[in-house]
C-alpha cells in the first residue's frame, strides 16, 4: 500500500529496462526526510546492460527520482511521452550539474526495438489460446 518510490526492470540474458524511476514523499514514520529514493544498489553493479529507462507518466512518483539515480545506472536513453519528456526536462533544470539525459518522444501506437531481447510484437497474445 506504498505510494511513491516506483521502479521496477526486466532482465533477461545481458539486458535490462528500467520502467519508472519515481520517489516516495515522506510519511509520520520518516520525520526529517524530505523524500526516499529507491535502491538502485543492484542497478548499479549492472549499469553496463541497462538498455533503456520507461517513464510511464510525468508523476514525481515515476520521475522524481531521475536526477538523483541516472549517473549511478549509467545514464541510459529515457523514453516516454512528449508531455512527460517536458516535465522531465523542466525538473532538470534545477539540477544544472547533472549529466544532460537523452530524451527519447514515443508516439501513441509507435513500436520501439530497445535491445536484441526487448523489442515489441506484432500481437503478443497471437499464440494464445483462450478457451
Amino acid at each position: 500500500e506504498e505510494i511513491g518510490r516506483n521502479m521496477m526492470f526486466f532482465e533477461y540474458q545481458n539486458e535490462i529496462v528500467i520502467i519508472d524511476a519515481g520517489l516516495q514523499f515522506p510519511e509520520e514514520e520518516t520525520p526529517g526526510i524530505d523524500f526516499i529514493i529507491p535502491n538502485t544498489t543492484y542497478l548499479e553493479s549492472k549499469k553496463a546492460n541497462i538498455h533503456a529507462l520507461l517513464v510511464t507518466h510525468g508523476h514525481y512518483d515515476h520521475i522524481g527520482a531521475i536526477p538523483y539515480i541516472m549517473n549511478k545506472i549509467g545514464n541510459p536513453p529515457i523514453y516516454t511521452t512528449s508531455l512527460t519528456k517536458a516535465i522531465i526536462e523542466k525538473r532538470q533544470e534545477d539540477f544544472p550539474n547533472r549529466s544532460k539525459l537523452n530524451i527519447i518522444t514515443v508516439k501513441n501506437g509507435e513500436k520501439i526495438k530497445l535491445s536484441n531481447n526487448f523489442e515489441p510484437l506484432d500481437n503478443p497474445f497471437a499464440e494464445l489460446k483462450l478457451e
